[in-house]
């Protein structure tokens, strides 16, 4: 007899994001861990938002789950009633860390002015825009803000995620 076990990627991903936010309390994490963790958090709702999608639309897999992580989240939103405002917490991070993490994925080239004043002063010179959101957004505001979205979601449409430190369970096939 052949056994199944589900592993939850998003719980594992979670873990390390948790793990990550935790350092950053008083505000001064690295650069590099900050964005480490903004990339992790991206990974935990976009796998936590996968998996309700999938918990919800049967077909998931084959006509949704390549849809953007906006598209995915409003489609869920809409199906359960949920009303997304993407200018408000805690819609508001969920914007900002794809955003992130889509100039992270998808980096372009940008030019930006320099005054000749500043030329010999790196510190001044100006930043692509996705850094400054980076450096802004709270991970402990932003790990709270998944929390709340994916229990909105969860609620809303009387589906429920395993708890958060279960990472794989024996499943009936």
């Amino acid at each position: 007899m052949k056994h199944y076990f589900a592993h939850y990627g998003f719980n594992q991903s979670y873990g390390i994001a948790k793990d990550l936010a935790k350092a950053d309390e008083n505000g001064k994490t690295e650069p590099t861990k900050h964005l480490a963790s903004l990339v992790f958090i991206a990974f935990t709702y976009e796998s936590a938002i996968n998996h309700i999608g999938e918990l919800t639309f049967p077909s998931w897999k084959e006509h949704f789950e390549k849809l953007s992580p906006e598209a995915k989240l409003t489609l869920l939103s809409d199906k359960s009633g949920e009303v997304l405002d993407f200018g408000c917490r805690p819609f508001q991070s969920f914007n900002t860390i794809f955003k992130v993490r889509n100039a992270l994925a998808h980096p372009k080239v940008s030019e930006l002015e320099v005054s000749e004043e500043h030329l010999d002063e790196p510190d001044k010179w100006p930043q692509p825009k996705w850094k400054s959101m980076a450096k802004n957004l709270k991970l402990t505001d932003a790990i709270a803000d998944l929390d709340a979205i994916i229990l909105r979601l969860e609620n809303s449409l009387g589906i429920h995620l395993p708890p958060r430190l279960i990472l794989a369970a024996h499943v009936a096939r």
